[in-house]
């Protein structure tokens, strides 16, 4: 059907005439040419092809998504829609047709108000990755969305020339952040990092300053050993320019590994 409604369109584009099921379906869908494209079209097919009342369209429509009703009053309709089309006089070819492609539509088919939102969402977002590819992987990332992984979008921003920095004290924000070229992920990424940890550090930073030093930090933030060693394993404190193991001695630092 899809293929149909692209075939249809370039024909009309071009001034050529196209094939339908039944002049009916044109007329009922002009628009689309004569092609299913919206929820509503079920409906519109049902009342104005078989002569179903609305009410009984819409359990169609019902039925057909998987949103039964009733299995009972599903069939009757069906055996209606039927009827409907022998007496009205369509060919049985044609009304299998119809049929058919209700069928295989209307269980993955959209409300137009909600095929117009999807649009407007569809091209707002191409547009943002096609002109601001890193701030888009940074939202999707901090929307925790996407089909992917999140190491894939930041995968995916590496790709697109971002530098990847691992969490810092005095950069990272609890969600993941962008500073031009540079993305520094979040705290929240952290396996086994405290959730009030990691907001606790950016709401200090932010209220109060950077953090200067090793003990600064440590007066000014609240926590545990096991929250510290997650810090100290992941480069947390570098901006002090000690290593890993010069954060709290060497046997401090091994025993946290």
């Amino acid at each position: 059907m899809m293929k149909a409604y692209i075939e249809r369109f370039h024909a009309v584009r071009n001034g050529k005439t196209y094939d339908v099921i039944h002049p009916k379906m044109n007329e009922i869908m002009h628009d689309t040419y004569g092609v299913m494209v919206y929820q509503e079209d079920v409906i519109k097919v049902a009342h104005h092809f078989a002569g179903l009342t609305l009410t009984e369209a819409d359990v169609l429509r019902r039925g057909m998504s998987g949103k039964y009703r009733s299995r009972e009053e599903f069939q009757r309709v069906h055996d209606k829609f039927f009827e409907n089309c022998t007496k009205i006089g369509y060919e049985q070819k044609v009304t299998d047709r119809v049929w058919t492609e209700i069928e295989s539509f209307a269980g993955y088919s959209f409300a137009k108000g909600h095929s117009a939102s999807y649009a407007v969402e569809s091209y707002q977002s191409l547009f943002l990755k096609a002109h601001y590819p890193l701030e888009f992987m940074v939202g999707v990332i901090n929307n925790f969305g996407g089909f992917y992984r999140t190491e894939f979008y930041f995968h995916e921003a590496r790709m697109n020339g971002a530098q990847i920095e691992l969490p810092c004290v005095n950069k990272s924000e609890y969600l993941t952040t962008i500073y031009e070229d540079q993305i520094y992920i979040g705290f929240v990424h952290l396996k086994s990092l405290e959730t009030k940890v990691g907001q606790q550090i950016a709401i200090e930073r932010n209220r109060n300053g950077e953090f200067r030093s090793l003990n600064n930090f440590f007066t000014r933030v609240a926590l545990g050993l096991e929250q510290v060693r997650i810090l100290i394993r992941i480069g947390a404190f570098r901006f002090t320019g000690k290593t890993n193991s010069g954060c709290f001695g060497r046997q401090c630092f091994f025993s946290a590994k």
